[in-house]
């Protein structure tokens, strides 16, 4: 298996797939394509490319389902899914334009509208068809769209995607800056697959806690008016710690709140559960807590 040198990552490993993505002029182009456009002429280390962001997400990709696969969280997931997911954050940036977002500001189609010519026709969409089936390049396509119904979306696109764990990091460490840090190996052990407590679909979402809070996971409460589109879960708060409980979603891009424990707020009503796919209306209502954007 071929080893890639990757100033952030060190050794990124890519299969025989993956090589042959690689290969192919679409993404061969994306080496010319600048990650932060014009950011260059005010940043001169800011000359990353496309390339090695396709790279670096991809990687992420790899470690967040063997992740998941070692803990069983893949279980009942399609058995081609994975290599699905893994394509699909390769080629998340394949449509991407000269100067990056720069020209999409000017009105033309966005990335991902011409991503969808590249990956449904021509060489990329010949190797996905060899590797995973006739309609993987349009399970790929969903994916990097944020239209899946697969359980494993929120890894693509989302709120806390990989997508974003690359660039945020990458960017920060080619400008020369310490905005973009982030404990990705604490946030790739905390994903998982649980079921949306509207609609039960299986869903990726990542799971955080401050102070002690009980183990086991489950629901006791339902914030109300969740739509069934989005992604979140709940987990029970032990009232007597006097702790907080902050609950993140992976796949929705909305909200994330933060519900306060009983003990702590005794004068106001409490709430065990709090479901952060959009502002938990009951959190807010109960105790005017404010939600904070993922």
């Amino acid at each position: 298996m071929p080893i890639i040198r990757d100033p952030l990552w060190n050794n990124i490993r890519v299969d025989e797939v993956a090589q042959s993505l690689l290969d192919t002029p679409a993404m061969q182009r994306l080496r010319y394509v600048r990650q932060l456009g014009l950011a260059h002429l005010v940043y001169p280390g800011a000359t990353h490319s496309r390339f090695e962001h396709a790279l670096g997400a991809h990687h992420l990709a790899k470690r967040a389902l063997a992740t998941l696969r070692d803990a069983g969280a893949l279980e009942g997931v399609d058995a081609g899914e994975p290599g699905i997911v893994a394509a699909a954050a390769l080629l998340h940036d394949i449509g991407h334009y000269p100067f990056s977002h720069a020209l999409e500001e000017i009105g033309i189609a966005h990335h991902e509208e011409v991503a969808r010519a590249l990956i449904l026709s021509g060489d990329v969409a010949g190797i996905l068809e060899s590797a995973y089936g006739k309609d993987a390049p349009k399970r790929i396509l969903e994916l990097i769209r944020g239209e899946s119904w697969s359980p494993l979306q929120g890894l693509i696109s989302g709120s806390l995607d990989l997508d974003k764990i690359d660039y945020l990091k990458r960017d920060a460490m080619m400008c020369g800056v310490p905005y973009g840090e982030i404990d990705e190996d604490r946030l790739i052990h905390a994903f998982t697959i649980l079921a949306d407590p509207t609609s039960g679909r299986r869903v990726t979402g990542v799971r955080q806690f401050w102070g002690h809070v009980k183990p086991a996971m489950r629901q006791k409460e339902r914030a109300p008016e969740l739509s069934p589109i989005l992604s979140g879960f709940a987990a029970n708060c032990d009232p007597s710690l006097n702790r907080n409980c902050e609950l993140a979603s992976v796949a929705s891009r909305n909200w994330r709140c933060v519900c306060q424990t009983a003990k702590r707020n005794s004068h106001r009503p409490f709430s065990s559960a709090c479901l952060p796919a959009s502002p938990c209306r009951r959190c807010l209502m109960a105790s005017h807590a404010q939600p904070t954007a993922v």
